[in-house]
């Protein structure tokens, strides 16, 4: 008797340094896919992730972030012009955010990624005007129902950089965006959203989109 309950014993501990060992390691990965714009490091946590996944299936937060970093990914190829690996990566993130979908079909934070992940396969396709003008009609519809989210601001700024990046007009409503962004995060309550990421890029695409803008003053 007091060799099975040891044994039972043995194999909870086991289990928990497992469940431990797994929340370790997501806990930096997400970090990761919430912070970091290096491809290499984006590539080794969807990596990570996709082996914890394994051992916690049906994790929300694992699906999403190994998502994020191949919407990432996929952006990050395109700017360095690697047409092959923005390929690649695409694919894996629709199979990844098929997968979230699944999970919580409602998620808002799921379609912010979805709208994230489109524009990029706008970017590998010929695309149809009619298919851009729609795409930001759905963006301004979902900005408006998500009025305190800073991601689809960001989203929705970096799909006029996308596709309206000559049109100062459009380039200065991007700008808008990324302030009101910025706001949202500053008043961003602890918990009132799933995820964290966005402020770095957000940063990013402002700095661009501000050269851009003093540049053609100086014309």
């Amino acid at each position: 008797m007091r060799t099975l309950l040891l044994f039972f014993i043995w194999i909870s501990s086991s289990f928990l340094s497992a469940q431990t060992f797994y929340e370790k390691i997501m806990e930096m990965n997400i970090a990761n896919a919430d912070t970091s714009n290096d491809r290499p490091t984006l590539d080794l946590s969807a990596k990570a992730m996709e082996r914890v996944s394994r051992g916690v299936s049906n994790n929300w937060d694992v699906a999403f972030h190994s998502a994020l970093c191949y919407v990432r990914i996929t952006d990050i190829s395109l700017i360095k012009k690697d047409t092959v690996g923005a390929k690649i990566a695409l694919v894996i993130a629709a199979t990844n955010l098929k997968k979230v979908d699944t999970m919580r079909p409602a998620d808002p934070e799921c379609k912010i990624l979805m709208f994230y992940h489109k524009i990029n396969e706008f970017r590998l396709a010929k695309t149809d005007p009619k298919a851009i003008d729609l795409l930001e009609t759905q963006l301004e519809s979902f900005k408006k129902i998500n009025a305190l989210n800073p991601r689809i601001r960001i989203v929705n700024a970096y799909f006029y950089r996308c596709f309206y990046f000559s049109n100062k007009a459009k380039r200065k409503k991007a700008l808008d965006l990324l302030q009101e962004a910025t706001k949202l995060f500053e008043t961003e309550k602890p918990g009132e959203f799933k995820t964290k990421w966005g402020k770095k890029w957000m940063n990013e695409l402002s700095t661009e989109l501000n050269l851009k803008r003093n540049s053609a003053k100086t014309k």
